[in-house]
């Protein structure tokens, strides 16, 4: 535990344009149960509010449903109707202000490479390491 404080400490900044960590709210999109929770549980012990959804359909709904969601870290390859680049695109006409995190195991995933990235859009390769997550997150959000 004392190595994933010192994460903790070396990655959440005291606040962040006005907003302190535990007032940003971070919908995690994943299919694969272990790693839902993992990404969940550690950005929860990094300060972040979490919500989570197994689908980018799933993910619609709650979006849909909750206002406040500051950042979205999704699976760019999901089941359902929604991957992760069809999610960050419903999720922007529902909040402009949006940051999204994508995340795969798929080396030059080919939808990726279809379209740049926004600025506030934000790529870690699974497996990613916790610390690779953390600085992940922080660099969207300070975008």
């Amino acid at each position: 535990m004392t190595q994933l404080a010192s994460l903790a400490r070396l990655y959440v900044s005291a606040s962040r344009a006005g907003k302190t960590a535990g007032a940003v709210n971070v919908l995690v999109v994943e299919d694969d149960p272990e790693l839902r929770e993992l990404a969940a549980d550690f950005l929860e012990f990094l300060g972040y509010r979490t919500m989570v959804a197994a689908s980018g359909d799933a993910a619609l709904a709650i979006l849909k449903a909750e206002r406040g969601i500051d950042l979205i870290f999704t699976d760019l390859v999901m089941p359902g109707k929604l991957d992760g680049l069809a999610l960050a695109e419903k999720a922007r006409r529902l909040d402009p202000a949006v940051k999204i995190v994508f995340t795969s195991g798929y080396v030059g995933h080919a939808a990726l490479r279809q379209r740049l990235p926004a600025p506030d859009e934000v790529f870690v390769h699974k497996p990613y390491r916790s610390r690779d997550l953390a600085a992940a997150i922080e660099r969207a959000l300070s975008g």
